[in-house]
């Protein structure tokens, strides 16, 4: 997305159409469960592998249509293969300045970072969601 932005900023068709002030670019991101997991590691979250490891080890039944993404094998075997995955840089562009989360995948994010994005977010949630349960995923 970065770089998409970095194209669009340079492009001399889009560049003059993108408002700015003082501070630069004024950008705006929107994404739905990955892309809303997309735009809130725009504005500064985080994942941490170990976080969806240990979520699908204990919530499988209630989240398992999320939970199967991770791929079919045993929760102990996914809880294993991600142990040993290093830290996951962040991404946060400083040109996004406002954020939607649309039932965004987010069990994953740390809380840490989440309290630290301080751009304007607004989050949607789908009261029925099966696919990004709510109570894991954007009420976290």
């Amino acid at each position: 997305m970065s770089q998409v932005l970095d194209a669009l900023l340079q492009d001399p068709l889009w560049k003059d159409r993108i408002a700015s002030d003082s501070k630069g670019p004024r950008v705006g991101a929107i994404g739905h469960s990955a892309g809303g997991y997309t735009v809130l590691a725009l504005a500064g979250g985080q994942h941490d592998m170990s976080r969806l490891a240990s979520h699908c080890s204990s919530q499988r039944a209630e989240d398992p249509i999320f939970c199967s993404l991770a791929g079919t094998a045993p929760a102990d075997v996914t809880a294993r293969a991600f142990e040993s995955v290093p830290a996951v840089p962040s991404v946060r562009d400083t040109r996004i300045r406002a954020v939607v989360a649309l039932s965004p995948a987010g069990a994953m994010f740390t809380p840490s970072s989440l309290a630290r994005i301080s751009v304007p977010t607004l989050l949607y949630r789908a009261e029925a969601d099966r696919f990004m349960v709510p109570r894991f995923h954007v009420d976290w």
